[in-house]
């Protein structure tokens, strides 16, 4: 029996590509790319070794879509209809699940709980779980729990990987979103535990008070040390209620450059000097415009990269001087090109020396550009 095309009756287009092959993978096992722009999937190593696949999954070059799933030689008889109701079953509306994670926010703790709508919950920990040894960070990072519902399938991969990816999203978010760093790095054990029942969703109690919302500009200027526990901004609720109504390309675009702040935070204390670069891959991933780059006739290599980043930072930081641009990116070229390294990264480093001291305020003023940025690049958008 001859090759058979199943994208049309399997509707593949409906489905997240992931999700799909997460499915798929519950009926074949083994699954092994056997070039770029493809996948065969077979029941077992067996009939791999004689390459008797089951299916041959292809994908578009350069856009990472899924084209066509076709049957190969290895593909049990009638199977297309089991596949076809896993499918629907696995991927169709299942309701809302509640997801229990454990992060841990930088100098200062979460003692104030704070319900954002149906979305998610900022909640303390109680006092006897801060002593779990799972819980037991290092340096200076706090643990707290965060609780947030997220789409629920009967296919338990699907799940765990809708939690995941969920939990991320808001651990990026948060960190661009409050004025202390928040990360699930560094934890001896994973402590994602989904609650399996709606009683799992905190309501508000009498016991702990909501955290305190403070004026904006003032938040975000100031360094967290005045306050001493976590509090959010007046716009908390705006920004979260923002991101959500963009379209799903605008997300993944801020999702990005979120990601490049996070991981700033996230490796400070290790290289200053790659935190510092990180920062300005943030500013940058939301100020490339590729259709806009000039491509050279001869060498095809694209040009005017900086130009946007100078554009995207005088429109979303009006206030800042040419002169201030020019030594944000000049500083991230010379890092990048390997001219230097910011002074706490040598043995040199010293707070009382000039050099050591501008750099340091080089790196935490940079930090407040990128966030400022951010935030108002998203405000600006369209929802």
């Amino acid at each position: 029996m001859g090759s058979v095309d199943l994208s049309k009756y399997l509707d593949i287009n409906s489905y997240e590509e992931r999700e799909l092959l997460t499915v798929l993978q519950t009926f074949f096992t083994l699954g092994v790319q056997t070039d770029t722009y493809e996948l065969k999937m077979f029941l077992n190593d067996y009939d791999q070794q004689s390459d008797y696949y089951a299916l041959k999954c292809t994908f578009s070059n350069g856009k990472r879509k899924l084209l066509s799933i076709k049957t190969g030689p290895g593909f049990p008889v009638g199977e297309e209809q089991k596949i076809k109701q896993e499918l629907e079953k696995s991927l169709s509306d299942n309701g809302k699940r509640i997801a229990n994670v454990v992060m841990f926010s930088s100098v200062l703790s979460v003692k104030d709980e704070y319900l954002m709508g149906d979305l998610f919950q900022i909640l303390p920990l109680e006092e006897n779980e801060k002593e779990k040894e799972q819980y037991k960070h290092f340096m200076r990072f706090y643990p707290f729990r965060l609780k947030f519902k997220y789409d629920d399938s009967p296919n338990d991969f699907v799940r765990m990987g809708r939690s995941r990816e969920k939990a991320h999203e808001l651990q990026l978010l948060l960190n661009v979103f409050l004025n202390v760093h928040i990360t699930n790095k560094n934890l001896h054990k994973s402590t994602e535990c989904p609650s399996q029942i709606e009683e799992g969703w905190t309501k508000t109690s009498k016991e702990l008070k909501s955290m305190r919302k403070i004026n904006t500009q003032k938040y975000y200027h100031e360094a967290p040390y005045p306050y001493t526990s976590v509090q959010i901004s007046e716009m908390f609720d705006f920004h979260i209620n923002k991101f959500y109504s963009l379209e799903r390309p605008l997300q993944e675009q801020f999702l990005r450059a979120a990601y490049w702040y996070q991981h700033s935070g996230e490796v400070m204390d290790i290289s200053r000097s790659a935190a510092y670069i990180a920062l300005v891959n943030s500013i940058e991933t939301l100020a490339a415009d590729e259709s806009k780059l000039i491509v050279c006739e001869k060498c095809g290599n694209k040009a005017g990269a900086t130009k946007q980043v100078r554009e995207f930072l005088k429109k979303y930081i009006p206030e800042i001087e040419s002169s201030e641009i020019n030594k944000v990116y000049g500083l991230r070229s010379s890092l990048t090109h390997g001219k230097r390294i910011l002074e706490m990264d040598t043995g040199k480093f010293n707070d009382f020396t000039p050099f050591s001291g501008q750099d340091n305020n080089s790196y935490f003023r940079t930090d407040y550009l990128t966030r400022v940025a951010l935030l108002n690049w998203l405000c600006s958008q369209k929802s």
